[in-house]
């Protein structure tokens, strides 16, 4: 699916920038992963949960370039975002990704708050299953849930952008996927008699699900993972495919010297505290 390329927030914002607080799509963000970190193990969290994960058993050269800037490469072995536990919110939710995937057999987790065969529940899963999408919302794992799935939409090596929209109901329907803006899901995959959403603390993960252990690890690229805490409407899916990452505001550049060095176009996020304009 096409898309235009003339958003302000096409490419991915450096280590170190804001969120533009004015824009609506700031609005209910609780995670906001971008993978825009500068090494190391931490994927820092933008949304207002702040819920830093650590890049586990991963090497250096996972950090690798997406569709629009870096992205990280899961290995469908191992390579799984550790995030802290947390209550899934209770009256709507939004899972958004950039994702490419190199294989299109088995079901593998973009995104989850799902113990899997661990001690303990689940609120939501966002897979792949062989080429298929799914979106699930649980009240107790497995048993008691709501979701949807949608037919074949993943081709190895493509990147997609994927959403998965719970409008805070308790049936299938108020669930709803999308691939490149648009509305792909066809079948209910709910079971039991579902009235609300789970609502322990569970661990966050990007690119697998489980607790202790990790299960249904991605397997290809993951650029970015978005949460809200509400249901974004139609128009607002479709500008995180047309335009990205426009909730951060631009990098301003300047000319700056510290003592006996000049700094020239450095992003004033990354500004040494002593630095002087002139």
């Amino acid at each position: 699916m096409s898309y235009s390329r003339t958003g302000r927030g096409l490419t991915k914002p450096l280590r170190g920038a804001f969120l533009d607080w004015g824009h609506p799509l700031v609005v209910g963000l609780i995670h906001g992963y971008v993978f825009n970190d500068c090494g190391g193990t931490q994927a820092f969290d933008y949304g207002t949960l702040a819920a830093h994960g650590t890049l586990t058993n991963m090497e250096p050269e996972d950090r690798t370039g997406g569709l629009h800037g870096s992205a990280i490469n899961f290995d469908g072995s191992n390579n799984v975002v550790v995030c802290a536990s947390e209550v899934g919110p209770a009256n709507g939710f939004t899972c958004a990704a950039w994702v490419q995937t190199d294989i299109t057999t088995g079901a593998l987790v973009v995104a989850a708050q799902h113990h899997s065969t661990d001690a303990g529940d689940a609120y939501f899963q966002f897979f792949r299953n062989t080429t298929n999408l799914h979106g699930r919302i649980h009240q107790v794992k497995d048993t008691t849930r709501i979701g949807r799935n949608s037919g074949a939409v993943f081709v190895v090596g493509n990147w997609s952008h994927i959403a998965m929209r719970w409008n805070g109901g308790t049936t299938n329907a108020a669930i709803e996927l999308f691939v490149g803006g648009a509305r792909v899901d066809t079948t209910d995959d709910g079971a039991g008699t579902f009235t609300a959403a789970n609502t322990t603390a569970l661990q966050f993960k990007v690119g697998g699900q489980g607790n202790a252990s990790h299960f249904a690890l991605w397997d290809g690229r993951i650029e970015s993972v978005f949460c809200w805490n509400r249901a974004l409407a139609n128009e607002e899916i479709k500008q995180l495919v047309a335009d990205p990452y426009g909730m951060f505001l631009p990098v301003t550049y300047r000319r700056w010297f510290v003592p006996a060095v000049a700094v020239d176009e450095m992003p004033l996020s990354h500004r040494m505290s002593i630095a002087v304009p002139i």
